[in-house]
């Protein structure tokens, strides 16, 4: 689909004086009343910001902007309303051989001052951001400013966007509603670099880059092939599974954030608030259970549930059955969890192209907790310029099973299956 070509967005005109840097391409605008030591910290930031931009993510400055704010240096506005901080397109570019954009920011003088820091980094990411692609979605602009703010610059991560991307698991992974969730999604992106990247920011900038096209003139909407999506599947092509397999391992490290269980520690510290929670939480004296979802999943969006064992019999086995729009690609793990909270060990499926699959689990005792996450591969298109479509309808049954002395745990893809879910 691709975004709309951008027309540019009207300028703020403030009246409170104008701080120009003296070693960095920046000024500062104060609307009137804006204490000019705020504007000052602004301008610090901003010039850091920038220093990082430049030389150690090694990106081109912001593009440009005909000297709509008196020279051609970047822009910020700070105000006394509107957003906490943004960065609007100026306009797309002509005369360049790639998709790329001026832009100018714009920050809200009443910020906290511990926030203050992340909101001129990350508006300023924003800014090189479009003037590397300017054909980047909304949302992951967004995410992808905060995983600069996070990554290159060392801020802790946004707590706060990550539980609003983490409290709806069933979206697609740039679907978001708010900008909130949005910079959430920085989540997927800084575990993909924290397992893939570097300290010479390769794969950042060719999430970036990579991607960039040449729109031909009067064409309605800019060309959106490949996209960020492209570029990370290439950068997992090389693992076990490739793509698929690394979806999966997002899905299950969501449900397990916060915990002993999360296998990259992102968030430094124990905080179980942070994990996607489960679509249901049953204990094994519960069962048989059927679930279903309170909401279908968008393509890369997925679910958990979560079976509590500490009070498992001894020999304790489960049985689970799978049944899921056939018309969609599905992976399916479940996840043993010690008392310690770390993961004991998990079984994964293969790519599930019919919607059924079952499993028996055997000598479950002894353990915390098992985990089933599922994880809708759609068509396997992972397009995040195309509106996703919430028709991963899923049904999952679990049954207790007493083990056979000895046994390992069987596959019974034989057993009968689910009937399809309720419709809608």
């Amino acid at each position: 689909m691709g975004q709309p070509v951008p027309v540019g967005s009207p300028r703020p005109e403030l009246r409170g004086g104008v701080l120009r840097s003296r070693r960095a391409p920046v000024s500062v605008h104060l609307e009137a009343g804006v204490d000019p030591a705020r504007g000052l910290e602004v301008l610090s930031l901003a010039e850091g910001a920038l220093d990082r931009v430049q030389y150690d993510l090694r990106w081109p400055l912001p593009w440009p902007d005909d000297f709509r704010g008196g020279d051609a240096g970047l822009d910020v506005y700070v105000r006394a309303s509107g957003p906490a901080w943004d960065a609007p397109v100026d306009t797309l570019q002509p005369g360049t051989p790639w998709d790329v954009a001026s832009a100018f920011v714009t920050v809200r003088a009443d910020l906290a001052p511990a926030l203050l820091p992340r909101a001129v980094i990350e508006a300023v990411a924003r800014a090189a951001l479009r003037g590397m692609n300017a054909a980047q979605p909304e949302t992951v602009v967004q995410a992808l400013g905060a995983t600069v703010a996070t990554t290159a610059h060392g801020l802790s991560p946004p707590l706060d966007a990550w539980r609003a991307f983490q409290a709806e698991p069933w979206r697609a992974l740039f679907g978001a509603s708010t900008e909130l969730q949005a910079r959430g999604a920085s989540l997927y992106l800084d575990r993909l670099l924290a397992r893939h990247g570097d300290r010479s920011w390769t794969l950042l900038r060719f999430l970036v880059e990579g991607p960039v096209q040449h729109t031909p003139r009067r064409w309605p909407r800019l060309w959106d092939e490949p996209d960020l999506m492209d570029v990370a599947r290439r950068a997992s092509r090389g693992t076990d599974g490739g793509m698929d397999e690394a979806l999966l391992e997002f899905a299950i490290a969501r449900a397990l954030l916060g915990t002993p269980g999360d296998p990259d520690d992102l968030v430094g510290a124990l905080d179980r608030s942070l994990g996607s929670p489960p679509e249901r939480a049953v204990t094994y004296g519960e069962l048989p259970v059927y679930v279903t979802p309170r909401e279908w999943l968008e393509t890369t969006g997925s679910a958990a549930v979560r079976v509590d064992l500490s009070r498992a019999p001894v020999g304790a086995g489960m049985s689970l059955w799978v049944h899921a729009n056939p018309y969609h690609r599905w992976l399916v793990s479940v996840v043993r969890v010690n008392p310690d909270g770390r993961v004991a060990g998990r079984w994964n499926s293969d790519v599930v192209n019919d919607g059924r699959w079952a499993l028996r689990l055997e000598l479950l005792d002894g353990f915390a907790s098992a985990w089933v996450v599922l994880l809708d591969l759609g068509a396997a298109d992972y397009d995040p310029d195309v509106p996703a479509t919430r028709d991963g309808w899923w049904a999952l049954h679990l049954a207790p099973a007493a083990a056979p002395s000895g046994s390992r745990g069987v596959d019974l893809r034989g057993l009968p299956l689910l009937a399809a879910g309720p419709e809608r």
